[in-house]
């Protein structure tokens, strides 16, 4: 067995990334976003964002996104993910660094993110790159077979 890391690409978010961005979500996420959604989220103010591609020999497969907005210097990471089968290879510390990279490019120096208050690997994850709870928001995430779920609202300043 290969201890070699696979090769993981960031690609800027164009128009023609918005059906794979969407894919990838609804694979990710019990409320998954459409092609249209994803669209409508990079029309917002500021809006950018990163496709992680897993580099092969002959292709290139998507694997993970982040998603970013703002104004000023207050952003809001929209959403991140990774395809389970692709995470543990540093794919969404990648896709953080570069919403990071990204925001500080604008003068941003605060990054917002909101995630399901019992998604503890998240949690975790979001905590390792410095982000603190600052808000509760329930039954924020309605789920499709049990209660909705509250949202922790987390921010990390980036200055």
């Amino acid at each position: 067995m290969s201890s070699v890391m696979p090769e993981v690409k960031l690609l800027p978010v164009g128009a023609a990334y918005h059906v794979v961005i969407a894919e990838l979500h609804q694979r990710c996420f019990d409320d998954g976003w459409t092609a249209y959604t994803v669209g409508q989220v990079m029309r917002m103010e500021g809006a950018f964002g990163y496709v992680a591609v897993l580099e092969t020999a002959d292709d290139e497969i998507p694997m993970g996104f982040a998603l970013a907005s703002g104004t000023l210097d207050e952003w809001e990471l929209l959403s991140i993910a990774v395809l389970p089968e692709h995470r543990r290879i540093g794919a969404a510390r990648r896709l953080m660094d570069a919403i990071a990279i990204g925001v500080r490019a604008h003068q941003g120096d605060k990054l917002f993110l909101e995630v399901a208050e019992d998604n503890a690997p998240a949690r975790r994850f979001y905590e390792s790159y410095g982000f603190k709870p600052v808000g509760r928001r329930p039954g924020y995430y309605k789920r499709p077979s049990g209660p909705a779920m509250a949202a922790l609202t987390m921010r990390r300043d980036l200055a």
